[in-house]
């Protein structure tokens, strides 16, 4: 499969999703948002819009116009956007479907009651899309009551760094025998 996301490449959250899909043979496109991104070891082309142009004002404009002549080049069969301002903002502008996006937190939880222009803004990102994926329940329970499509509306917890974090196993069982 080929996919193409749109992301701020210098996130390594960025690089956890990215990676296992490159790792399971998938031809993947990068579009980074955010200057100066590092490289994706496996990734087929890894660009920084902010090279093309990086107006303040007219950035975002641009960039949708050169994003949508990309795509129909590149033909990918998904289009995957991190975050809804910046990345979800261009996957919308594309109109290239199928169009998933990732939130990621204050995107979804502050981002909407900033202002009313805001507010139209994810909403413009959420009517685009044809699926909504979210790391938490708050996350979930936000999309839904902004408007968003259970049926398209998908949960998948990012976990937790085993390396850092490791509760003993008698946290585990004290957990279940509460019924968790």
């Amino acid at each position: 499969m080929k996919i193409c996301f749109i992301v701020n490449a210098n996130s390594p959250h960025t690089r956890r999703w990215i990676e296992p899909v490159i790792e399971n043979g998938h031809q993947v496109y990068i579009i980074s948002f955010l200057p100066n991104p590092p490289k994706i070891s496996g990734a087929i082309e890894m660009l920084d819009l902010t090279k093309l142009v990086n107006l303040p004002k007219v950035r975002f404009a641009q960039w949708g116009f050169w994003l949508r002549r990309y795509l129909k080049e590149i033909q990918p069969d998904i289009l995957h956007a991190h975050q809804i301002p910046g990345a979800g903002w261009l996957a919308a502008m594309s109109g290239f479907k199928p169009m998933v996006i990732t939130g990621w937190g204050s995107d979804i939880l502050i981002e909407p009651h900033r202002s009313i222009f805001r507010r139209h803004l994810v909403n413009f990102v959420f009517h685009r899309s044809q699926a909504l994926t979210v790391p938490s329940k708050l996350m979930y329970d936000a999309a839904i009551q902004l408007g968003y499509s259970e049926s398209d509306l998908y949960l998948i917890p990012w976990g937790i760094e085993i390396d850092i974090f490791y509760p003993d196993a008698e946290v585990f069982i004290a957990i279940a025998a509460k019924g968790f």
